[in-house]
């Protein structure tokens, strides 16, 4: 016989839990949710991501020129590989850095020692199947502009 005190009014015990069918309603629920929030990811995530590290690794190369008094670049290697270099004598700063995602316009911009883009500036494109992001370089200061 089952004590008394574990019983509610109608005669069911109060520490049943949950039902089995009860927790396949609910794991259905969940996987339906994470389905339609995958679907809803954007597309685009990555190919932002690898436009913030080029304009990063962009103001890095602009931070070498103020530091040393000039002369650095950042340059395409390929469709998806970029250095930052010095230009007296020629000398690979960071290795060759690799984009994330997608491919990238073919670009070369130095940076004099006020930080200003002494040649290369304009718009840097990275490309994948999903769209395009574009980079803005202003010559003048050596700005770095990302949607």
């Amino acid at each position: 016989m089952i004590p008394s005190d574990i019983l509610d009014g109608s005669g069911r015990r109060l520490d049943d839990g949950f039902t089995t069918l009860e927790l396949i309603i609910v794991v259905m629920i969940m996987g339906i949710l994470s389905v339609t929030a995958i679907s809803l990811w954007p597309s685009g995530v990555d190919r932002v991501a690898a436009a913030r590290q080029l304009a990063n690794d962009i103001r890095l190369a602009q931070s070498y020129a103020m530091a040393r008094g000039g002369g650095f670049r950042i340059l395409s290697i390929d469709s998806t590989t970029y250095q930052i270099r010095r230009v007296t004598p020629e000398t690979v700063m960071t290795g060759t850095n690799t984009l994330a995602k997608g491919t990238v316009t073919g670009f070369n911009i130095q940076f004099n020692s006020l930080g200003a883009a002494t040649s290369g500036a304009g718009t840097i494109t990275i490309t994948d199947t999903d769209g395009s992001t574009d980079l803005t370089v202003i010559a003048a200061t050596g700005a770095v502009i990302v949607p």
